[in-house]
């Protein structure tokens, strides 16, 4: 059996097998997406959060409620080497709490969602005064709706097995 010291390492040997993430979203609706091209999607989404300007060691707050984006999103942070901070995307006062909480303990957050996802949170965070919070992140705020599907490649900055990966 091979070994691998990162998950970059991981994918890119998936990559070149003929191995499938199977997505079952409920019975008889399942989907299956192929390694290479799990890797070429989160690449392009790598790609968009180089564009915003995320960098090698940001953190990345994943607030999807879809299966697929979140794993692309997941598989772009592991090869930009970003720290992935994935969240459940709730609408109820837990959800909104752990959100604001989480942002108050991250240096720069930046947050990857849908529109009507954030909408759901920030309704009921602003409702709570969670204003300096949602301040803190008015620009880091990267919406999966508004990602072109030709989006350049993002540059894999290469990770060491030190390196930190999901939060």
């Amino acid at each position: 059996m091979t070994s691998h010291t990162t998950l970059q390492h991981v994918l890119d040997a998936c990559a070149q097998s003929t191995r499938y993430v199977h997505y079952i979203a409920a019975e008889g609706a399942e989907r299956q997406v192929d390694y290479a091209l799990l890797r070429a999607r989160a690449l392009k989404l790598l790609g968009h959060f180089q564009q915003r300007g995320v960098a090698a060691g940001a953190e990345m707050i994943l607030l999807l409620d879809g299966l697929e984006p979140f794993v692309d999103a997941f598989w772009a942070c592991m090869l930009g080497r970003i720290a992935a901070v994935p969240l459940a995307s709730g609408g109820t006062d837990q959800h909104r709490v752990k959100f604001v909480n989480v942002i108050g303990k991250m240096r720069e957050p930046w947050v990857i969602t849908e529109r009507k996802t954030f909408a759901r949170i920030e309704t009921i965070a602003r409702d709570d005064g969670a204003d300096a919070a949602f301040a803190r992140i008015a620009q880091r705020i990267i919406f999966v709706d508004d990602i072109a599907a030709d989006e350049r490649e993002g540059k894999v900055d290469a990770a060491s097995a030190d390196d930190t990966a999901f939060i």
